[in-house]
């Protein structure tokens, strides 16, 4: 009876390990100032997690912020009407993947300061973190994939 029960901890126990093994994780990283083309991989983003949610997969995802990407995130950005439009829309669309779909969006404390971007006038669901690249290596050394922006 007791090698009945430690058998079935030990399966247990390999269930949990094989379970953990199947998380798609992955860290994008996105370092560029272009709009158009910032907007485009966040759609990209949300639609490979609708796919792994639509097939009852798990997953763990983190977009790191940095550089010129960084002003994505300031609430009032103030610039030209179009360019306007288009940070609305890439904020939005970092709520929902936010919100709806566990993104964690974290943004560089170094790049806010370099771009005179007050951390207190940054969207309330992004995390700052003192040095992005630290973040990236945390991620990739804890089984992340790294996916830049290019």
């Amino acid at each position: 009876m007791k090698k009945l029960g430690i058998l079935f901890l030990l399966f247990i126990f390999s269930i949990s390990i094989y379970a953990q093994e199947n998380i798609y994780r992955a860290v994008f990283d996105c370092s560029i100032g272009d709009l158009n083309f910032i907007q485009n991989r966040l759609w990209l983003i949300k639609k490979t997690a609708e796919m792994l949610k639509s097939e009852k997969n798990e997953y763990e995802f983190v977009i790191t912020m940095h550089g010129q990407c960084v002003k994505v995130l300031k609430e009032d950005y103030t610039g030209t009407e179009a360019e306007k439009q288009k940070i609305e829309q890439i904020q939005e669309t970092l709520e929902i993947l936010n919100k709806f779909y566990k993104v964690d969006i974290k943004a560089c404390n170094i790049a806010l300061k370099r771009m005179n971007l007050n951390k207190n006038n940054i969207l309330d669901f992004v995390q700052i973190v003192p040095n992005s690249w630290i973040t990236l290596i945390r991620l990739q050394n804890n089984g992340f994939a790294l996916v830049l922006f290019k």
